[in-house]
């Protein structure tokens, strides 16, 4: 109830407030909050917003990628590849943070894009991005990064029936 109150104050805040990186982070995480919960169509929403908004931001490019990678993210969710490489692409190619919220953004997008592909048809560069996201994590030593980009490798195994892949 606590994070549906701050939620609700963020929506409005995003559509007029100023664009700030406060404002951005708060977006960022209802988006996160949305795929969790599994409101795709609410995510969908605030990363169109984010997308428009990040741009006013100190550090704009940068911005706009990780809410296209975010983008990305959700559109793949919702079955809607086609969308989805392009901004998945761009959350892939962002520059390593050392990850200390969530997840490593770049790798999150690759590790994602991978599974895209694959999803799509493309077999062969879905397991040739998801191998290049399955080698990063471990750099970052960051947990939940090495957790999720290892646990869509085990979703393509499973996929493949190769067992070795999933051990």
């Amino acid at each position: 109830a606590e994070l549906e109150d701050i939620s609700g104050r963020i929506e409005p805040l995003s559509r007029t407030g100023e664009t700030n990186p406060a404002l951005l982070t708060s977006l960022f995480a209802l988006i996160a909050l949305c795929i969790t919960r599994g409101d795709l169509a609410r995510a969908e929403e605030a990363c169109e917003r984010a997308v428009q908004r990040a741009s006013a931001v100190e550090w704009g490019e940068f911005s706009v990628n990780v809410a296209r990678g975010l983008f990305g993210f959700t559109q793949n969710r919702r079955g809607r590849f086609e969308a989805a490489i392009p901004n998945l692409t761009i959350g892939a190619g962002l520059p390593m943070l050392g990850a200390r919220g969530m997840m490593e953004p770049s790798i999150g997008c690759a590790s994602e894009l991978g599974l895209t592909l694959f999803l799509r048809g493309e077999l062969r560069r879905g397991r040739e991005a998801m191998r290049d996201a399955d080698t990063r994590p471990d750099a970052t030593g960051h947990p939940p990064t090495i957790v999720y980009s290892s646990s869509n490798t085990m979703r393509l195994g499973q996929m493949l029936g190769d067992r070795a892949s999933v051990e």
